[in-house]
């Protein structure tokens, strides 16, 4: 890894006055607080589309929407969903963010930044941290194109408990935190021009990419369902998941690009799968033939010279086809049938990049 940049909250709380509603308060007790909540991160914008900005290893994700989460330990005590303004506050002001009216029961903070718009409701009802970080928001809500150095609207999400500041001239006590939020997904990006082997047994003259597609996935951030598509299910792929090839991927200047949720099971088996569509040119008894519609499937990757066998949050996994050199032998007649696979070597780097580098 290049480094690992995350996105900072500093959330200051003091004590207030006598401003706060009955409701806000425990019964047993009553004492009030303030708490001001304070971002830093990249910048970004919200659509999918086949041909992607590369997301370099100092870029942050945009916060645009946050739920925030008072708990008291791994329990929610209140979940107010930010304004626009609170957030704004909370990115542009020295001081952050006030949120007023918290219980001085509250001794740690969650935020949801960026929820799928129709699963706030549902986050909003939730009572433990268990259940908000295991919330099955679906891998469709988190294909977001880049913008700037970020990936626009992925859900970013963080924990902190507080600590006891100095109090007040007034006498009020003050709650700091510090909230470290990360991406809930990890990011694949598909860029670079594939090397012919220049082997005297290789029939292969040449290829040309048609389509990418992107399989072997948890369906939502509960993880409890990996989907992988093979060719008798193959029409069923996503239309997310599906990008038509775009040639100005084989510079590295756009990729085609894919949020998932890495699962949390240890091994290749459960890392996801680029499946690339071509037609290519080989000889046979020595004359030039064509054939249309074949694939390679890549399945596994490697940083350096050691195989992966799982991915994580907050990774961008770069897949170098730069690094990859084919043969007539790497293309099947279906997509991922579970037979021919090719090896492909990661680079990882920050949110984190992963540049990866496919093997036969």
């Amino acid at each position: 890894m290049r480094m690992n940049k995350f996105f900072m909250m500093t959330l200051a709380a003091a004590a207030l006055l006598t401003s706060c509603t009955k409701e806000d308060n425990d019964a047993a007790n009553n004492s009030e607080s303030s708490m001001s909540v304070k971002l830093t991160y990249g910048s970004d914008e919200n659509s999918t589309y086949a041909v992607d900005d590369p997301l370099s290893a100092t870029g942050n994700t945009k916060l645009q929407t946050a739920i925030l989460f008072e708990m008291t330990g791994n329990n929610v005590f209140k979940a107010i969903q930010l304004s626009a303004q609170q957030v704004s506050d909370m990115t542009t002001k020295t001081e952050g963010c006030r949120i007023e009216n918290i219980n001085s029961m509250v001794n740690a903070v969650l935020i949801v930044g960026n929820p799928p718009s129709g699963e706030v409701t549902n986050l909003l009802a939730l009572k433990t941290r268990a259940a908000i970080e295991a919330h099955p928001m679906t891998v469709e809500t988190q294909q977001k194109a880049t913008a700037g150095n970020g990936v626009t609207n992925v859900t970013i999400m963080g924990y902190e408990t507080t600590t006891d500041g100095t109090p007040t001239a007034e006498g009020h006590n003050i709650k700091k935190v510090t909230v470290t939020v990360k991406p809930v997904v990890g990011r694949m990006e598909v860029a670079g021009k594939v090397n012919i082997s220049g082997a005297a047994t290789n029939n292969l003259k040449s290829v040309t990419f048609t389509d990418v597609y992107f399989t072997r996935y948890c369906t939502t951030l509960k993880k409890d369902i990996i989907l992988e598509h093979h060719e008798d299910t193959w029409a069923t792929i996503p239309v997310w998941a599906k990008d038509a090839y775009s040639d100005e991927t084989i510079n590295k200047a756009k990729c085609h690009s894919y949020q998932f949720f890495p699962s949390s099971k240890v091994g290749a088996e459960n890392l996801p799968i680029i499946v690339m569509k071509a037609n290519i040119k080989v000889t046979e008894n020595g004359i030039e033939v064509p054939k249309e519609g074949v694939y390679i499937t890549i399945k596994k990757y490697k940083k350096a010279d050691v195989y992966l066998t799982q991915m994580i949050p907050n990774v961008i996994y770069k897949v170098d086809l730069g690094q990859l050199t084919l043969s007539h032998e790497d293309f099947t007649e279906e997509p991922n049938p579970g037979q021919t696979d090719l090896d492909v070597k990661v680079d990882i780097a920050p949110w984190t990049v992963e540049n990866i580098t496919p093997e036969v």
